[in-house]
């Protein structure tokens, strides 16, 4: 399966890794994401950004000709506003009706985390997809919140001439690093499916790592030996991309400052202090919750015999 951008976007890929500033230039086509919430911004105002749920843009080559926007409206009886924005033109859709109450949103992207606009994303992508020999067509955009947190995240499928889907990219829209891949071979069948390559499924790599085992504290008439059976490992989680995504080029929203560091309210604890006997913190059980609770007698009595003094 050939790619159509692995010829011309080569040199693009590898101008964006060292932030040149011809990328935005080269991949032109299409509105960008960081352009679509400007046109945004101006026409309902930057309060658009302040609980910003997801951004999805279809068929981009590489950009998309248009983005759905999802915002969070106090006016809405849905609590939720969407919008498309295009080339020119804005487009008020109205409440969002398929998610509050039956279906909530991911969460709310926390836009000074918002760093990476979808041209930095599709050349992530790209650069991954190069790396895994994957050729696509076109790619659809989605850009929303990371579960449990307000972190934004890109999610990005690769579709081939086909219209069939052969790759997805997850990435942090903050620091542009691949938190996921998934590639479809479908020149590759077995057993009348794709081969399909998840990097969730792969496992971390093994990283010797030097013997901390031998004690410190040697006699000294001993000389230390040779550390005796093999050396401990760790698992080290690397990202499944290593590509640098360089801070300040045009692919970038404009950093903001990191949000303060919350601290935790130490967890309570009910083990005894220290000194205390096991078990002295807490009082003894009463003997009477020990024994078996009485239980009362609710068996049908038997009928009375009748007297003989009246046959």
């Amino acid at each position: 399966m050939q790619n159509k951008f692995l010829i011309y976007l080569l040199p693009i890929v590898t101008a964006a890794i060292l932030g040149s500033p011809e990328v935005v230039q080269a991949q032109g086509d299409g509105m960008n994401s960081k352009d679509a919430l400007a046109e945004l911004t101006v026409r309902v105002g930057d309060q658009a950004l302040t609980h910003l749920v997801s951004m999805k843009g279809y068929e981009g080559v590489p950009q998309p000709s248009e983005w759905e926007i999802v915002t969070h409206d106090a006016q809405s009886p849905t609590l939720l506003h969407r919008y498309r924005v295009g080339l020119g033109y804005v487009r008020d859709e109205g409440p969002v009706e398929d998610q509050y109450p039956g279906k909530e949103p991911a969460g709310y992207i926390d836009y000074s985390q918002l760093r990476l606009d979808s041209v930095g994303a599709f050349t992530v992508a790209e650069a991954a997809a190069l790396q895994a020999k994957m050729g696509f067509d076109s790619l659809n955009m989605a850009l929303r919140c990371r579960e449990y947190s307000r972190e934004p995240v890109w999610i990005l499928h690769l579709v081939n001439d086909e219209g069939l889907l052969v790759g997805k990219v997850h990435m942090s829209a903050n620091t542009g690093r691949v938190f996921r891949t998934i590639w479809i071979y479908r020149d590759d069948i077995r057993e009348g499916f794709p081969t399909v390559v998840d990097s969730a499924l792969t496992p971390p790599e093994q990283v010797p790592v030097e013997n901390t085992t031998q004690n410190t504290l040697q006699s000294p008439l001993t000389e230390p030996g040779p550390p005796t059976g093999p050396a401990p490992i760790r698992n080290s989680i690397l990202p499944p991309s290593t590509i640098p995504i360089p801070q300040g080029n045009n692919n970038f929203v404009p950093p903001a400052p990191a949000p303060p560091v919350m601290e935790r309210e130490p967890v309570p604890t009910t083990r005894p202090p220290a000194g205390a006997t096991s078990g002295s913190s807490l009082p003894p059980i009463p003997p009477e919750l020990l024994q078996d609770p009485s239980i009362p007698d609710t068996r049908i009595p038997p009928p009375p015999v009748p007297s003989s003094d009246g046959d």
